[in-house]
């Protein structure tokens, strides 16, 4: 299934960026990768196989995955995992530096401590890890995800507003689609609505970041772009205990007799943000279309 190949790419790749501390210094004390200007990776060994798999197994980002997200984690990074260390560690060392200090190596500790401060800023949403990561994924790369680029960054460039295409139907709808996604890829993906009933707390667990992952999940960040505009409207989706309660059930509600893995996300999607914000933003464009027809 495409969708399940995807879900495992994704989780992956937020786990990557999520373990890049733990694992450049597994990295660094194998000898796989060879500090310098730049860093490379001319020492890779059978020890950097296993701690790039390890990520897969972490404690904190795998937490409560299913097990074919598991396996789909170790498929994605035993076949991809070297060559995605390289594209990413060419790219971090630059950030690591300042600018005046760009024409000199890194050594090994320096190397490890600035990546255990790129994953403590993962949460802060400001890295812009949807571009960074979509892409492995992507057609390009992985194969596994259909995913496009939007023209924000071009926008951006070219000093457009980078959040104009982005309205509160399309973020409302996009944080369903990311719900669906959480749920999926955890141990209760497979279970129907009669189970989920059953494990309330388990199932809030699982949505508990939701909000905070959108900055990670679309593209921008914290501060700029769609994410942000995401973000925001998971904020008010989530305003209150009796909002938060209704989210809940209506996700309940959706996985179904066949659960979340088998449940159209676009479904939740209508349930969400039906009759606001979408159905406002219908109404409006059917008066202008009456308007500009008379």
């Amino acid at each position: 299934m495409v969708q399940a190949g995807c879900d495992a790419c994704r989780t992956a790749m937020e786990a990557f960026h999520l373990e890049w501390g733990s694992l450049v210094a597994s990295l660094v004390a194998s000898g796989a990768i060879v500090p310098g200007k730049p860093p490379g990776l001319d020492g890779w060994n059978g020890a950097a196989d296993g701690a790039v798999a390890a990520v897969c197994r972490g404690r904190t980002s795998m937490r409560g995955m299913s097990p074919e997200i598991v396996d789909g984690c170790l498929a994605v990074l035993q076949w991809h995992g070297k060559e995605i260390v390289r594209r990413h560690l060419s790219l971090f060392s630059s950030w690591c530096l300042r600018s005046g200090d760009r024409n000199r190596g890194m050594t090994g500790n320096e190397l490890t401590m600035c990546a255990r401060q790129w994953s403590a800023k993962v949460k802060d949403g400001r890295l812009g890890l949807h571009e960074k990561s979509m892409p492995v994924c992507g057609a390009g790369y992985a194969g596994v995800c259909e995913w496009r680029p939007t023209n924000w960054t071009a926008a951006k460039n070219a000093g457009l507003s980078t959040t104009a295409g982005t309205s509160k139907c399309d973020a409302c709808r996009g944080v369903a689609e990311d719900a669906a996604y959480l749920l999926r890829r955890s141990r209760l993906g497979k279970l129907r609505s009669e189970k989920l009933s059953a494990r309330p707390l388990d199932l809030s667990e699982v949505l508990e970041g939701l909000c905070a992952g959108t900055v990670n999940r679309h593209e921008g960040d914290a501060t700029e772009g769609p994410a942000r505009v995401f973000y925001q409207e998971c904020g008010e989706m989530w305003d209150g205990d009796d909002r938060e309660d209704e989210v809940v059930q209506l996700v309940r509600t959706w996985a179904g007799e066949n659960g979340a893995i088998n449940a159209d996300p676009g479904e939740l999607a209508d349930a969400l943000c039906h009759p606001s914000p979408c159905d406002k933003k219908t109404k409006r464009a059917k008066k202008r279309k009456r308007r500009a027809s008379k």
